[in-house]
């Protein structure tokens, strides 16, 4: 089969998904003839992994754009000039568009040579007006909730309705065949699609690393890095709204009125530039001292540095009010590192499902959050059995086993 997977852009969690799937399906089946269609402005270790296991690379530079509609401009206020401005950009405008428009064409016509397509990170970027079958991940359904930052950035009802949704429904025009990770986001799907043709299949995801165990040394050298020299709980998320951080905030205060030396430290995306002192439980205050501080930010890290990181944790905290899964406790369940998370229903989906452990609680209750938290800094040998009973249950559900459903439904479908 020749697979084209288009996967223009994603988050750092969505490269390392499709990484495991990828390098799992060439596994399982050589003769797959993979190519993923991406950005050339991409630059993720994961690239040259896949590379490594014999995956091409096909570069969609400005073909994944979607031209923006013309609208009339106000330069000079005297509106023979302003014919005259309007009139050239009008030209400049066509021009541009027009070879957006042949680079889509080839695109289009360069995927109706492969026997399945697959659009695995489907953000801004319209179904294909292709014949052959087109399979893709319904990204993203928290934009369709607001979380009480509605205006502001991405997770507003503008960008849901003027961008997310727009660009899914082509997909479910075009007759394509969506896959999930959860039994909450097929109901998601078919709370929004409620006429599509093709109903979600759901495969739960395994580990998103392939993380060695590291010594208490290699862990001590790394933290020293940071300049974190106490126990610490770990927040390993973005901060987007429904990642509920300032939950986590406030927990920390009533954690550290029994543990007052214990760290919050944060890893994501734009989360470098925390630092700061929790002194009572509506917010931090800011702080410019690197010796004292109570919660910091270190952003987005490297697979080793990460992976020192979460093993150095006293536990994973994952206090989200809406997601598709938890890849930050798929992480800490496959290395055997206690997790606390929302009990929201996906995150109850995986844990059926996967047969992990994990200490819940109301992602909107910062006394709850605390209350799971101390239960496993007060029962340390409850969190290590919670710790271990996860990393088995993780052995069980392997990345071979999530490609093959994938190849399963690839191969029904075409």
């Amino acid at each position: 089969m020749k697979l084209a997977v288009v996967h223009q852009k994603s988050s750092l969690g969505g490269w390392r998904y499709l990484y495991m799937l990828l390098k799992n399906i060439a596994q399982l089946r050589p003769d797959f003839d993979i190519t993923i269609f991406i950005s050339n402005i991409i630059d993720v270790e994961e690239i040259d992994k896949l590379k490594q296991s014999g995956i091409k690379m096909f570069n969609i530079e400005d073909a994944q754009k979607t031209p923006k509609l013309f609208k009339k401009k106000t330069l000079f206020y005297i509106r023979f000039l302003d014919r005259i401005y309007n009139t050239i950009r009008l030209r400049r405008y066509k021009k541009q568009n027009k070879k957006l428009l042949i680079k889509k064409e080839n695109l289009f016509n360069t995927l109706n040579g492969y026997d399945a397509v697959f659009y695995s990170w489907p953000y801004d970027i319209a179904a294909p007006n292709i014949l052959k079958p087109l399979f893709f991940i319904p990204y993203d359904f928290t934009f369709s909730h607001g979380f009480g930052f509605d205006g502001m950035g991405f997770y507003c009802k503008d960008y849901w309705f003027n961008n997310v949704l727009p660009s899914l429904k082509t997909f479910v025009e075009k007759k394509a065949y969506p896959i999930v990770s959860s039994e909450f986001i097929k109901d998601e799907y078919n709370r929004v699609f409620p006429d599509s043709e093709h109903k979600p299949d759901i495969v739960y995801l395994s580990k998103f690393n392939e993380y060695a165990q590291k010594t208490k040394r290699e862990i001590r050298k790394t933290l020293d890095k940071y300049n974190i020299h106490n126990d610490y709980i770990l927040f390993a998320n973005n901060n987007m709204p429904h990642k509920n951080l300032s939950q986590t905030i406030a927990a920390m205060y009533y954690v550290k009125q029994k543990y007052p030396d214990i760290k919050l430290v944060i890893s994501g995306y734009q989360n470098q530039n925390i630092l700061g002192k929790i002194n009572c439980p509506y917010y931090m205050d800011h702080t410019d001292d690197e010796n004292d501080w109570d919660i910091k930010g270190i952003g987005q890290l490297l697979d080793n540095d990460f992976s020192v990181l979460l093993q150095g944790a006293k536990m994973v905290i994952n206090s989200s009010l809406c997601e598709a899964g938890a890849g930050s406790a798929l992480d800490a369940w496959e290395i055997g590192v206690p997790v606390v998370m929302s009990n929201i229903p996906s995150f109850k989906n995986q844990i059926d499902f996967l047969g992990t452990k994990a200490e819940l609680f109301d992602p909107r209750n910062s006394q709850d959050i605390a209350r799971a938290i101390l239960r496993l800094l007060d029962n340390p040998k409850l969190a290590l059995e919670k710790a271990k009973t996860s990393q088995q249950a993780m052995k069980q559900y392997t990345w071979e086993m999530v490609a093959q459903k994938y190849i399963d439904i690839f191969e029904r479908n075409c």
